[in-house]
């Protein structure tokens, strides 16, 4: 416990060290007297960031390289929520850059939003060891088992059994419901 009231106090410290560096004091000389002037250091806002669980690790290490580059620039993380939380508050101006796990949909654009791709989410897929004769699985094939229109591995080529989906959500296991 002592440990941690000790950290905190250095940390506030060299935080009361960083800022009061801030201020530049310049001396000029007019006519015969001379007058020291503050110059105002402007402080830009933070950059505000929300993202998706699955693209916020991705967007720390942007941030990292920026402010390497940037040593003035100060990000903000807003907590952590899905795509739609993400893009509702940039399009509401509560963050300036969203980071989503889904491409935006055109009822997200308010024709404000600049999207950019910059990568795509890895999609392990594995069935359990009974399964024989399905080898590989397309995209839309995964997305008619997710969406309830393929429910039997038969259809696939493999055993006539129950195919019951998973989602690993937020590092819980999900079972994958139909209504």
């Amino acid at each position: 416990m002592m440990k941690i009231i000790t950290a905190r106090v250095i940390l506030g410290l060299v935080v009361l060290g960083l800022c009061s560096c801030n201020a530049i004091k310049s001396t000029t000389t007019n006519n015969s007297s001379q007058t020291t002037s503050q110059n105002d250091v402007q402080t830009q806002p933070p950059i505000k960031i929300a993202g998706s669980s699955s693209s916020i690790t991705v967007l720390k290490v942007l941030t990292e390289a920026y402010q390497a580059q940037n040593k003035t620039a100060k990000v903000e993380f807003i907590s952590h929520s899905q795509s739609e939380g993400a893009i509702a508050a940039l399009k509401n101006d509560i963050v300036d850059i969203a980071g989503s796990s889904h491409k935006l949909k055109p009822e997200e654009d308010n024709g404000k939003i600049q999207y950019r791709e910059l990568a795509q989410d890895l999609l392990v897929v594995f069935t359990h060891n009974s399964v024989k004769g399905v080898t590989n699985l397309t995209t839309n094939q995964l997305k008619s088992i997710y969406a309830g229109k393929i429910t039997n591995w038969q259809e696939l080529g493999g055993p006539n059994a129950q195919i019951v989906g998973r989602v690993l959500k937020l590092g819980k296991m999900v079972e994958n419901t139909k209504n």
